[in-house]
């Protein structure tokens, strides 16, 4: 550990202006005693009084001589909470320099740069706190929110794996690892995660049966899991009851009904599908398609109109050219 005096008269003056921020904003920090405990800095954390704390806290690291973790720790955690998240990162940076192997520093300086729109460092920050432990589940979570966040969820998807591994029931490492998934084509795996979600929640919303319930139609996650479609139909009716204007959820209500057969039902939920959103490019490419296998041509000419105004992709659109109705 290095000493207060190793840090240096440039860094000690860069520490001192960071932690000014403290106490520049002009905000009422109230009377501070002339003996300060750190127990009086985390009381005032806990109470939100932010200005406080981290006056508080840099009484504490002037009291110490920088020798102590938890006073850069405080600090860095009160500024930020006040949003002056440029000294929070300064502060945390000089208390790297003194504890470079506390992952308590990494882990705050990696969420600091986040939340201030830095991500491409924060994955780095990350990624040094998941050397350090990489069974620390909020370093493997964080590492995975900030790839996702940066449109890498190939890489995503591994420290999210261990986050949920380390932590099966935490809801955020789950429904994350589930979009990691999905955005890679590993449905399997974004349907357990999902499906395991359902049974955390006290009261899942539409959307969380919604998401779940249309991957039950993937043909890997019926292999894996043989009972998914009779799975799938309790979750679907759920969120219909919980959300009426869901047009997925009335989307996935005539698909299962096709597949069972009930032409007329299905046909019916593709229509509602389609009056709670004219814009549902799938319901209204699956309904021609259905009016088409049963010879009525008109409607099925209809319907592929409106898909054609929305479908960009080609294969997808010379399929539907196929149920429009020749002109005389």
């Amino acid at each position: 550990m290095a000493s207060p005096t190793k840090l240096g008269s440039a860094t000690v003056c860069a520490l001192a202006l960071a932690l000014a921020g403290c106490w520049s904003s002009g905000k009422d920090v109230g009377p501070i005693p002339r003996v300060i405990t750190p127990e009086q800095a985390r009381a005032a954390e806990a109470a939100e009084q932010y200005a406080r704390a981290a006056e508080l806290w840099h009484r504490l690291y002037l009291d110490t001589g920088g020798e102590q973790l938890e006073p850069y720790l405080g600090c860095g955690r009160a500024l930020l909470a006040s949003g002056d998240a440029k000294s929070a990162c300064a502060i945390v940076q000089q208390g790297l320099e003194v504890f470079p192997r506390e992952i308590e520093l990494h882990l705050l300086h990696a969420r600091i740069l986040d939340e201030a729109g830095f991500q491409r460092a924060a994955e780095r920050a990350y990624e040094f706190a998941v050397a350090l432990d990489p069974d620390d589940h909020e370093a493997e979570l964080g590492l995975g929110r900030v790839r996702l966040q940066l449109g890498l969820s190939h890489k995503a998807l591994g420290p999210l794996r261990r986050a949920a591994t380390i932590d099966p029931d935490d809801h955020e490492s789950l429904r994350l690892f589930a979009i990691a998934a999905e955005d890679t084509g590993t449905l399997v795996d974004a349907f357990a995660a999902r499906r395991r979600l359902l049974l955390l929640e006290d009261q899942p919303s539409a959307y969380r049966y919604v998401s779940t319930a249309r991957l039950t139609f993937d043909p890997d996650v019926r292999a894996a899991f043989p009972y998914a479609p009779e799975m799938a139909t309790p979750w679907i009716e759920r969120a219909i009851e919980l959300d009426p204007q869901s047009s997925e959820a009335h989307y996935l209500h005539a698909r299962e009904l096709e597949e069972r057969g009930e032409v007329e039902r299905s046909r019916a939920a593709y229509r509602r599908a389609i009056e709670v959103d004219p814009g549902n490019l799938a319901a209204l490419s699956d309904l021609a398609a259905q009016y088409y296998r049963e010879g009525l041509n008109l409607e099925a000419d209809r319907f592929a109109r409106l898909a054609l105004d929305l479908e960009d992709d080609r294969r997808r659109r010379e399929v539907l050219a196929t149920y429009l109705v020749e002109e005389q």
